[in-house]
């Protein structure tokens, strides 16, 4: 699952090892400090690790029904209109959250292209 919130961008699949456990990756650290730390709050999450040699730099593991109640959080937090604006606020921009902005404005518009094809 993609889920992309305003403390960022993360992959979750489950856990091949461990039944009841799940694996969040981010591509950015700060994606991933902010998402360990609401599991963590949740109900737990193991360390942090950083691997180079992998799609998603950065992972850690966390009870799936930590996992959960993060979601049901951001689900409940929604505050705005419209995410772009939301998780790119004017007043942060620098040259990494410009190149955040970016990379979302290039996924709404693959996606708008998708619905345009699709017709659905």
């Amino acid at each position: 699952m993609w889920v992309f919130a305003k403390e960022g961008f993360v992959s979750i699949v489950k856990d091949p090892k461990i039944r009841g456990r799940l694996i969040v990756r981010a591509r950015a650290q700060a994606d991933i400090n902010a998402f360990h730390e609401l599991c963590i709050e949740a109900g737990g999450a193991n360390p942090i690790h950083v691997d180079v040699g992998t799609d998603y730099k950065y992972r850690f593991t966390s009870p799936q029904y930590a996992v959960a109640k993060v979601m049901n959080h951001l689900a409940f937090s929604i505050d705005y209109l419209n995410f772009k604006e939301a998780a790119i606020p004017v007043e942060n921009k620098d040259a990494s959250t410009t190149r955040r902005c970016n990379a979302y404005m290039q996924i709404w518009a693959i996606m708008k292209d998708f619905q345009d094809v699709t017709g659905s």
